[in-house]
């Protein structure tokens, strides 16, 4: 544990703030929710001010359960699953148990400060994190937490310089992620019309996918037959899971998200086992295996999803969809022309991920001087 500056004391959460959990209200009376009242649950929780909640309760359902109504301003914590997530209440409201609320002593330490010091220590409280099926931290390990506390104008100096310089990154990675979506919106159009000019390339056929092919559903593939050593992939919605020495498709195959990951397409050259997920196709003489995944890809096959609730496919939509097919010289000059484009996205991509890894750096750099005492030079006035 690194040494303090002078003036700064390291103090437990629990002396220096007041502590308490929400609790839900019995789902068995309906007139305990959707009344006024915001009633917050982790998901809500923004690492910022939290000014709308999905769900509400009544004052009935706040006095016939545990859950509590802080209010405006007050300081919430995540306890279970996503622990760590912050949140700072714009209005009164209520929350569940899994979330804790926290009122520091105002003589001792501010919020803000609190708030950007629990951000820091975000990894570390998740390590504390306990329980088989989903993580939780207690109100007991919270209050135990050691906090370094520096006199209250030091307090209000490192918050102004995190909240300036944790903006810029804020600002910084937004021009990121646009620019990304931006990249992404012009790959995705020069690749469907470099597949559309195919059209227009002597000797394309056009009819639609059920004319080349007649998808096969995938099937269930128990988990004792899965392993990370077989011979074949085993192939879901959202790609490769597993590996196994069953095999459902032998030779060049496709396989298209039918259920949840709807539309996705990848190829395998050697078979695979596609599960119940899935449709597959084996592919016949005349298209190039890759030259094809490109130009299923184009056509965003999840737009057709027919449902409202889990996402799916219908076999029937796949096979009306119109597709072209080029004679197979022309899919291989094509599938260059792809190959080189996506080489160029990629290393965009790999430019971008390395800037926003270097701010997720600079950001934990920052939150980790500041308690530390090494982001301000000179002591504050208090």
């Amino acid at each position: 544990m690194s040494e303090l500056p002078v003036g700064w004391r390291r103090l437990p959460l629990g002396e220096i703030a007041k502590l308490g959990s929400g609790g839900t209200p019995s789902s068995g009376h309906p007139d305990y929710y959707n009344g006024s009242i915001p009633w917050a649950v982790i998901g809500d929780l923004n690492d910022g001010l939290v000014s709308h909640t999905e769900k509400s309760v009544t004052q009935l359902g706040i006095d016939n359960s545990s859950s509590k109504v802080v209010p405006e301003g007050t300081l919430l914590i995540a306890m279970y699953g996503s622990i760590g997530k912050l949140g700072i209440t714009t209005q009164a409201m209520a929350m569940n148990q899994a979330i804790a609320f926290i009122f520091p002593r105002e003589d001792v330490v501010t919020r803000d400060f609190l708030f950007y010091f629990l951000m820091s220590q975000r990894e570390f409280l998740l390590r504390s994190g306990k329980g088989a099926t989903q993580q939780n931290i207690s109100q007991t390990i919270l209050k135990a937490w050691d906090v370094p506390v520096p006199p209250l104008g030091e307090q209000k100096r490192i918050v102004e310089i995190l909240e300036e310089q944790l903006s810029r990154l804020d600002v910084g990675l937004a021009s990121l992620n646009r620019i990304e979506r931006k990249v992404l919106q012009i790959a995705r159009a020069s690749r469907r019309d470099l597949i559309a000019d195919s059209l227009t390339m002597s000797g394309s056929e056009q009819g639609t996918f059920g004319d080349y092919f007649k998808p096969k559903y995938g099937k269930a593939l128990p988990k004792e037959k899965r392993s990370s050593d077989g011979r074949y992939p085993v192939v879901g919605s959202a790609g490769v899971m597993a590996r196994t020495n069953e095999v459902l498709s032998e030779g060049p195959t496709i396989v298209i998200g039918r259920k949840g990951n709807v539309g996705q397409v990848e190829y395998f050259e050697e078979g695979c086992y596609p599960i119940d997920t899935t449709y597959y196709i084996q592919v016949t003489d005349g298209w190039d295996l890759q030259f094809l995944e490109f130009l299923l890809d184009s056509l965003e096959l999840k737009n057709l999803d027919s449902s409202t609730a889990t996402p799916s496919l219908r076999r029937e939509d796949l096979e009306s969809v119109p597709l072209v097919k080029p004679e197979i010289e022309t899919q291989k000059i094509l599938l260059n022309k792809l190959m080189m484009m996506s080489e160029g996205l990629s290393s965009i991509e790999e430019i971008l991920n390395q800037a926003k890894l270097n701010a997720s750096s600079l950001r934990r750099s920052l939150l980790n001087a500041a308690f530390i005492g090494q982001l301000t030079k000179e002591p504050a006035n208090v």
